[in-house]
């Protein structure tokens, strides 16, 4: 890690209440609940802020 990062880590536990109603786009450009992206499987959710 790089000075002035900082790391989080959280379990679904945690983010799920936190992304409850949260829309997101699909390969389509379709909303979907960001929620129904593990259902049937895990995932690894990042977010990246870009500044530009």
């Amino acid at each position: 890690m790089n000075i002035g990062q900082k790391e989080n880590n959280m379990t679904c536990d945690e983010l799920k209440p936190r992304l409850a109603g949260v829309q997101v786009k699909d390969l389509k450009s379709d909303s979907i609940a960001i929620e129904s992206l593990w259902v049937n499987r895990p995932i690894l959710l990042s977010f990246l802020r870009h500044f530009g």
